[in-house]
């Protein structure tokens, strides 16, 4: 694992508006080893909206949708179903783990 995407997982929970689009982001984002900030940049956006969209505090508005769609092949509807497929859980606390810091050595 590279640095850079040990610490593209900082949070610990999930928004409540978990969604298909947030997981295939997800997918995408770890099959693809791109960290937050270059997720945004192929799509034209801040990180900090990108890390929204993840976590699922929030969902692509209509600028960002057809970006989301033609970028990364996630259809529009996807940000409005309720996930469809398993989460990609076990790298999801594997980064998160690498990302924790440790404790301290002498």
């Amino acid at each position: 694992m590279t640095e850079k995407r040990s610490r593209t997982i900082l949070k610990r929970a999930f928004g409540v508006h978990a969604n298909e689009g947030q997981r295939q982001l997800w997918i995408v984002m770890l099959d693809r080893d791109w960290t937050q900030a270059e997720l945004a940049e192929r799509i034209g956006c801040d990180s900090g909206l990108v890390n929204r969209w993840l976590y699922a505090f929030g969902k692509p508005g209509l600028k960002f949708l057809p970006k989301v769609r033609d970028e990364l092949n996630i259809e529009i509807d996807a940000f409005s179903t309720a996930p469809t497929g398993p989460w990609p859980l076990d790298e999801l606390q594997r980064l998160a783990s690498a990302a924790a810091p440790g404790p301290e050595t002498a």
